[in-house]
């Protein structure tokens, strides 16, 4: 969103929402940030994120560029945390220990603050990850070593070998294609980042899931591409049910233009490019679908859930009698084939609203049997549940509720997966439920 601006002409109210965003996540940030500066994965955990510490401050310091008050005491502890934890860096081969130490020293040259000695140090060692490399180069250009940046990466590709990192920096070939991008706007490599941007671009306009992570730093090496490069006008016509026909025209990289499909059930569309170069047209229908309860499935997880009584007996969850306290125990068992430790997994319970959830934090976390948890959100309607989870192990968690309102009311799937791989998951299957008196 911080970019946002400057690939679309916005309306105002969207600007507003997008100030309100920005100035929302920096606050929320700052209730993870420790002391020392640090800042964990959850609110309120004990342990330090190397990667999530480099990850927040990188979005603060692009606040701070386009004029978003960031609170000083918040910035100097996040520098000092950076500085103090990049000298006290000892190499490893391990990738994403070096690409952590990379990105944090990329960080600190972004905020001004480039760590030279530690630079230095790490670039010395003789095996380099090709995106410590490429992360290391861009801080050297970032303080103008045009020649040490250059030399780094001389001879290297932009291919990344096909992955998904659960953890550590929760990585992914095409996230790491975009930090390659971002170090070759960094050293003005025009021709190589304008095949790459290309390559990227193309990777994002198919229908592939893609984690926060890398979706966040796809969009953010885009924007920065295109911020230093001469764009051709958006110069268009749309014809849709021949009672709308109008030009268009942007001097932004990107348009939006919302039809009004309420008054027939078909609808015509034609666009007309009028303008010298390519351009990509998509149309995106948005809806609010009907309850439908979809199907189970499991992907290297097993997911059950079975819902019992105060004295343990097995409750059917479609029909209670208004007031009912029972219980739903979700066991999560890792099947992985190849004996993968799961990491980041989260568990999404979301309730009918005919029934409320008890108060799970009377009594502490252990106080309904549940198994160890990295951190749980329990809202009016659901609870979210994050994890990890060793290869053959299980884990249980418990939710107390109440058949609180009478009516007929749509229960949606249980589901569970991880955060940062579409392809570890699991789901069981909703229903329409009863709360009768």
């Amino acid at each position: 969103q911080i970019y946002l601006d400057d690939l679309m002409e916005l309306s105002a109210d969207d600007k507003r929402k997008v100030k309100r965003n920005i100035a929302a996540g920096i606050k929320r940030l700052q209730s993870f940030q420790y002391s020392n500066g640090g800042l964990s994965y959850w609110s309120g955990r004990s342990s330090i994120s190397d990667w999530g510490t480099s990850y927040a401050g990188h979005f603060i310091i692009e606040a701070k560029k386009k004029g978003y008050f960031v609170p000083n005491q918040f910035f100097i502890a996040w520098k000092k945390y950076q500085k103090e934890t990049s000298r006290k860096y000892r190499y490893r081969k391990d990738n994403y220990y070096q690409v952590q130490q990379a990105y944090r020293l990329y960080t600190l040259a972004l905020a001004g603050e480039a760590q030279l000695s530690a630079m230095n140090s790490l670039r010395t060692e003789k095996y380099l990850d090709k995106v410590t490399r490429y992360l290391l180069s861009a801080s050297y250009a970032l303080v103008n070593q045009k020649s040490i940046a250059a030399d780094l990466i001389k001879g290297l590709d932009y291919d990344v070998k096909s992955y998904r990192s659960l953890a550590y920096t929760y990585g992914s070939d095409l996230r790491d294609r975009s930090i390659i991008l971002l170090s070759l706007i960094h050293q003005g490599d025009e021709s190589n980042a304008y095949n790459l941007a290309t390559q990227i671009a193309g990777e994002l306009s198919q229908k592939n899931w893609y984690s926060t992570q890398t979706t966040a730093f796809v969009l953010m090496s885009l924007a920065e591409f295109l911020e230093g490069n001469e764009k051709d006008e958006l110069n268009y016509t749309i014809n849709h049910n021949n009672d709308l026909k109008l030009s268009q025209t942007s001097q932004q990289v990107m348009d939006v233009y919302q039809l009004d499909v309420t008054k027939k059930n078909d609808q015509k569309l034609s666009i007309t490019n009028n303008s010298k170069a390519p351009m990509y047209v998509r149309v995106v229908n948005s809806g609010k679908p009907l309850p439908d309860p979809q199907p189970s499935y499991s992907k290297g997880v097993d997911l059950k859930i079975k819902y019992v009584d105060e004295d343990g007996k097995t409750v059917d969850p479609k029909k209670l009698k208004l007031g009912t306290d029972f219980k739903a125990i979700v066991t999560v068992k890792n099947i992985s084939s190849v004996g993968l430790d799961y990491k980041e997994m989260a568990l999404n319970h979301t309730l009918p609203s005919g029934w409320e959830i008890q108060n799970l934090r009377v009594g502490g976390i252990n106080a309904n049997k549940n198994s160890v948890f990295e951190f749980q959100d329990i809202r009016d309607d659901r609870v979210y549940t994050f994890f990890d989870l060793d290869a053959g192990k299980s884990k249980t968690f418990t939710v107390p509720m109440t058949a609180a309102y009478a009516g007929r009311f749509f229960m949606p799937n249980v589901s569970c997966g991880a955060m940062y791989d579409e392809d570890i998951a699991a789901s069981v299957t909703g229903a329409w439920i009863e709360v009768v008196k």
